[in-house]
């Protein structure tokens, strides 16, 4: 006799609704009407360019951020229309008056999701017990180290201690600074005030999730407390995830959440391929768009069957991220300061900008690190580059090159991202060729491949395009911050990938982190960026936007800079999908 296995029924029905979301008619709708005429049902389907581990230590960039933030929670987390730090797991806390005590009061009726990690598949309550452990998760990573270093080290009592221990085979030390008070307060006590630190506590280091699914997956657990959980993965290629029946938020309206049945996430690099895919319907939302595409997407067609063009939902707002080519300040060509000034003074931001982006970004790259868009921080007091064919040449013969054809062997490392990177680069390229004489090659990666490469120091030049953790300067300098890199080449270094150190960066950097207000650390981290700006570690380029269109039938998805999404609110308006089947038939459905 078969047994039968509820997976699979569950399995099913998903791709039936997923198929059902695009291609059904007349009167069927897969909708169930709720409070204030929002609406349960539907699947949001969605493309990423790449495909990257969720196992919250390891995620260090903006992809794995925005899958697995609707799997697992934080103690407070961003509001994604104006990234205001709002309470989550934690739906209170307090400080004491040295800004160095937090307490953190959890809510009492959040529970993991059911998973066969769990004695009887049923998910349990979490407690600030699960919370410590995750902070002590963190401390003991070897490999993903970033979220120890830029969370816990230095500023989490005990947290050297803990790491130490773990380093040296000793997993007994705990982590004195998080304490348990009951099962639903907990303690965290700093070494001195950070004035970022509810900031850092919202980013995806910090995800809870139980210890059972841990010692079961390892690390790829896919079990947290958040409104959807995990029903499929196929490595590189699909992410499924249906909603979480048993979450505990409801919206303003009384409404349980979340609306939607279930989202779908399938990954590719191919730029026309995705293009392609919502224009029929396919995909739910698209951004990163070139004009090339967003034109191709909003022209009116007169082909049969579609006399009008769709009425996609529009946003547009200035990225709070910035497009840069990193130098590798040690071990290479560009220890030379001069050198990283000739190449910052070697190109024309405006013309990429115009010509190769076509006008796709919010502004050139002739200021800071930091983009344009923090409030408080005036970036244009910040001495940046512009084109002075002059300075580049002036600063190459400095650096020691009577030409630039005495320059050998430079190469470029960028990763794949549907065709920009490339003509960025092959511009880039150019540019050095006709205002210094040097000649560069290019060489193209997957981006997991570029950023072990950079890691390693094996990248004398390459891209990165850094979008914010959290709306502060500071999370653009980290960077930048010198005393954490390795004094040997072949140790990994990172965030810092650069390997730029320089201690009056680091000092003015210190004391913007350990400010009694966000004002006044904004004061020091100008200065700081000031420093690093003269030193030429990077070639900002451009400070980039979001552009993204929606189907019509989207509501309650905000855009913002940090493109932090949140999809626990999000509906699907019946009477749009029900008119798109209707009146906008696609081809090739």
């Amino acid at each position: 006799m078969i047994k039968f296995n509820p997976y699979w029924l569950t399995l099913l029905i998903f791709m039936i609704s997923c198929n059902g979301m695009m291609k059904s008619g007349g009167d069927q709708s897969p909708f169930t009407k709720a409070n204030g005429n929002r609406y349960y049902g539907g699947v949001l389907n969605l493309n990423e360019p790449e495909y990257f581990s969720l196992y919250p230590p390891s995620i260090i960039y903006a992809v794995p951020f925005r899958i697995a933030s609707q799997v697992f929670e934080t103690l407070v987390k961003f509001d994604q229309a104006n990234l205001e730090v709002l309470p989550s797991l934690a739906e209170s806390w307090e400080k004491d008056p040295t800004n160095t005590v937090y307490t953190f009061h959890l809510r009492k009726n959040v529970y993991f999701h059911d998973d066969p990690c769990f004695p009887d598949g049923t998910g349990r309550l979490l407690t600030a017990a699960d919370v410590k452990a995750c902070f002590e998760n963190l401390c003991r990573q070897a490999k993903y180290d970033a979220g120890y270093k830029y969370v816990l080290k230095g500023k989490v009592k005990g947290a050297v201690e803990c790491h130490q221990a773990f380093l040296d085979g000793n997993n007994d030390v705990g982590l004195s600074g998080v304490q348990v008070i009951d099962d639903h307060t907990l303690r965290i006590e700093l070494t001195k005030p950070f004035s970022s630190f509810l900031y850092t506590l919202a980013m995806p280091y910090n995800y809870v999730f139980p210890m059972e699914a841990f010692d079961k997956y390892g690390e790829e657990l896919m079990v947290g407390t958040g409104p959807f959980q995990s029903l499929r993965t196929v490595k590189g290629k699909l992410i499924a995830m249906k909603k979480n029946p048993n979450y505990y938020k409801s919206d303003s309206l009384g409404n349980q959440l979340p609306f939607l049945d279930s989202i779908r996430i399938t990954f590719s690099d191919d730029k026309d391929q995705e293009v392609q895919r919502f224009n029929d319907g396919k995909l739910t939302l698209i951004d990163n768009l070139s004009t090339e595409h967003i034109i191709d997407i909003l022209e009116v067609k007169f082909e049969e069957g579609e006399s009008e063009a769709v009425d996609y939902i529009k946003q547009r707002s200035p990225a709070m991220s910035t497009f840069t080519y990193e130098f590798l300040t040690q071990g290479s060509v560009f220890s030379n300061v001069n050198l990283r000034k000739a190449f910052s003074y070697a190109i024309d931001r405006n013309l990429i900008m115009n010509k190769v982006l076509d006008g796709e970004a919010y502004g050139p790259g002739i200021y800071g690190f930091t983009p344009p868009v923090i409030e408080g921080y005036d970036v244009s007091a910040i001495e940046g580059y512009t084109l002075d064919k002059e300075k580049a040449m002036a600063y190459l013969k400095k650096a020691g090159y009577k030409s630039g054809a005495d320059l050998k062997d430079i190469r470029i490392d960028i990763n794949k991202l549907g065709g920009r990177n490339e003509k960025i680069a092959n511009e880039l390229i150019r540019q050095l060729k006709e205002n210094l004489g040097v000649e560069v090659s290019l060489n193209v990666l997957t981006k997991k491949e570029k950023i072990e490469r950079t890691k390693r120091g094996e990248s004398v030049m390459y891209n990165r395009e850094w979008t914010a953790d959290f709306p502060s300067p500071e999370n653009f300098l980290s960077l930048l911050y010198g005393r954490d890199v390795p004094a040997e080449m072949s140790e990994e270094s990172y965030p810092n990938t650069a390997r730029y150190s320089n201690p009056a960066f680091d000092e003015l950097f210190e004391k913007g982190l350990q400010a009694a207000t966000a004002e006044e650390s904004k004061q020091y981290f100008m200065e700081a960026e000031k420093v690093a700006m003269a030193d030429a570690p990077f070639l900002i380029l451009v400070y980039p936007e979001n552009y993204r269109l929606m189907q019509p039938y989207i509501r309650n998805l905000p855009n913002n800079p940090m493109q932090v999404r949140d999809y626990t609110e999000i509906w699907i308006d019946e009477t749009d999908w029900m008119g798109l089947q209707q009146n906008q038939p696609k081809k090739g459905a």
